[in-house]
């Protein structure tokens, strides 16, 4: 797709087409989706939450939710036993899940910048030359 100029658009998003489409259009779209949010909100300006913004909230809540859970299940047990947990097989798997779950939050997640690794391996390979 070209825009005005000939020169080929760049289209990350389905909105990026209808704005490419009809600049005007999509311009007024806006502006209506937004008085009808403000009218939803009570007049308070909500700017429309960013995806990573959202799954990163639902990760807390979902952690947060499991370990409530596995709390209140922790309590139960000491009257009624372990088996309110569910089967072995069901709470190997919820082990395997945390575990997948650990893997990706240290594989993929912010580093720690404030510790300093330091190898004695490399010191010792500079005296030595």
């Amino acid at each position: 797709m070209l825009d005005k100029a000939d020169q080929q658009m760049i289209i990350d998003y389905e909105w990026d087409l209808v704005h490419a489409a009809d600049p005007a259009q999509a311009l007024e779209t806006i502006a209506k989706n937004r008085a009808e949010a403000s009218a939803k909100s009570g007049g308070k300006n909500q700017e429309p939450e960013a995806e990573d913004v959202r799954l990163r909230r639902a990760l807390e809540q979902g952690i947060t939710s499991a370990a409530k859970a596995a709390r209140a299940l922790a309590r139960m047990s000491q009257k009624r036993g372990n088996q309110v947990f569910g089967t072995f097989d069901t709470v190997q798997g919820q082990r395997e899940q945390l575990g997948q779950l650990s893997e990706i939050l240290t594989k993929f997640g912010p580093v720690d910048t404030s510790l300093f690794v330091f190898d004695e391996d490399d010191e010792d390979d500079e005296d030595t030359e």
